[in-house]
C-alpha cells in the first residue's frame, strides 16, 4: 500500500470512528481517541516528509557525484583523442617523408 493510500485509509477510519462514537451525548473519550489518531497521522506525515527530503538530498548528491565522474571520463577521453590525433599526424608526416624518399 502506498503512503497516500495509507493516509487516506487512516483519515477514513478516523471519520468512521467520529461518526460511530459521537452518536451519543458523551464524546470525550472519542474526542481523545480522535486527537491521538490525528497526532499519529501528523507524526506519520512528518516522518514521510523527512524521508522524502532525505531521499531527494541523496539523489541530488548522487547526481552531482555522477556529473563529476562523467566530467572526469570526458576529460580523459579528450586527452586520449588529442594524443591519438597527434600520433596520427606524426605518422602522416613520416609516411609523407618515406614517400618522398622513394620518389627521389
Amino acid at each position: 500500500m502506498d503512503v497516500e493510500a495509507e493516509i487516506l485509509d487512516i483519515k477514513l477510519r478516523i471519520q468512521a470512528l467520529e461518526a460511530t462514537l459521537c452518536g451519543g451525548a458523551d464524546c470525550s473519550e472519542a474526542a481523545l481517541g480522535i486527537a491521538e489518531a490525528r497526532a499519529d497521522v501528523t507524526e506519520f506525515r512528518t516522518a514521510v516528509s523527512q524521508g522524502v527530503t532525505a531521499l531527494t538530498d541523496e539523489l541530488l548528491g548522487l547526481g552531482d557525484e555522477s556529473d563529476e565522474h562523467v566530467d572526469a571520463v570526458r576529460s580523459r577521453i579528450s586527452r586520449r583523442l588529442d594524443l591519438l590525433r597527434c600520433e596520427t599526424l606524426d605518422l602522416a608526416i613520416r609516411l609523407d617523408r618515406l614517400l618522398e624518399t622513394d620518389d627521389s
